[in-house]
């Protein structure tokens, strides 16, 4: 099989071209008619029919050569895109740079080097590593702790500097115990043997086993008073450290408690101006829906009035044409009243 054409940064030429696959020459070979192929694409071809693909002469694959130097020269210099052009690498060399390219190509995928499992482009994997990988550990600021990232959402500065509080402690119980276990095994052994360098050149002449039996008697006393002046050094350094961590550790927690009061503060300060924000709109609508409604009162009032006046002008009118003047006067006189105590 040869190399497509498209990959390509120019068309190649025609001498270039395998017969049988139509892609550029790989690996090119002669036949004795002088006619060039793909090796692999040759091969396949005289295991099916022993005879040139052009001129239909007879060969074999045993009378194959490799084509000659200054053609392969000529392939090799064709200018081809990187194998990785999909994922976006816009390099461009002759065919034998490719090797060397692809070996630093940023654009080849990469298991992720924090065995998150993740396939990543090999230029993405610093960016990766900070700011994807599951597997990096972050560093809180505040408590002075490391977690994995997934934990980064449920992380509590306060709880967490409590966690390392019991950490200590075991850690403390399990020091305590393990320096314990060695200091009476080193006592024990090193009290016999000055024992035996004190009392090994006055037993000459006393019978066997004398030794022994001393050594027995004086080992638990000597013993015991080592061991009750290692044990006061060894509290005294534990209690040492462990006052330098209280330490430390209430400067940290204080830390870590005046931030979430801070965050605490900032977010009941938030909720607050959400909700005096919500109450003020609240207001304006009630006003612009009073001001809507006095508005439309007014208009009706006004109307009602001009109604009004227009009734008696025509009671007026209406009056004074059918009993002249005097009914007119009277009937308007008691409309006028009858309107004066309707308002009072």
């Amino acid at each position: 099989m040869g190399i497509d054409s498209h990959r390509f940064a120019e068309t190649p030429d025609e001498n270039f071209v395998c017969s049988i696959c139509q892609d550029v020459m790989e690996d090119p070979v002669l036949l004795p008619c002088s006619h060039m192929f793909c090796r692999k694409c040759l091969v396949d071809w005289l295991q099916q029919k022993r005879q040139c693909p052009l001129d239909n002469k007879a060969c074999a694959a045993s009378q194959l050569i490799q084509a000659p130097p200054q053609f392969r020269s000529l392939l090799q210099s064709l200018k081809i895109k990187c194998n990785n052009s999909s994922a976006g690498c816009v390099h461009v060399c002759p065919m034998d740079e490719l090797r060397a390219h692809l070996a630093t190509c940023g654009f080849v995928r990469e298991a992720c080097k924090r065995g998150c499992g993740k396939q990543i482009f090999r230029h993405q994997q610093s960016h990766h590593a900070s700011h994807e990988c599951d597997n990096t550990e972050v560093h809180c600021a505040t408590c002075k702790r490391s977690f994995r990232r997934p934990d980064v959402p449920g992380h509590k500065c306060v709880e967490s500097l409590f966690g390392s509080v019991l950490e200590l402690r075991n850690e403390s119980q399990h020091l305590r115990e393990t320096i314990s276990k060695d200091v009476n095994t080193m006592v024990e052994k090193r009290i016999q043997e000055q024992v035996r360098d004190i009392i090994g050149n006055s037993m000459v002449g006393h019978p066997d086993g004398a030794e022994e039996r001393i050594v027995r008697k004086l080992t638990p006393e000597l013993k015991n008073m080592v061991q009750t002046e290692v044990a006061a050094q060894v509290e005294s350094i534990m209690d040492r450290r462990l006052k330098e961590f209280r330490t430390a550790l209430l400067a940290d927690t204080t830390a870590a408690v005046a931030a979430e009061v801070q965050r605490l503060k900032r977010q009941v300060q938030a909720n607050l101006e959400g909700e005096i924000s919500q109450v003020m709109h609240s207001v304006s609508e009630m006003e612009r829906g009073y001001d809507i409604r006095f508005e439309e009162l007014r208009r009706a009032n006004q109307s009602h009035g001009d109604r009004l006046n227009n009734l008696t002008n025509r009671l007026r009118s209406a009056g004074g044409g059918r009993q002249g003047r005097g009914g007119g006067s009277n009937r308007r006189n008691s409309y006028e009243q009858y309107q004066q105590q309707r308002y009072q």
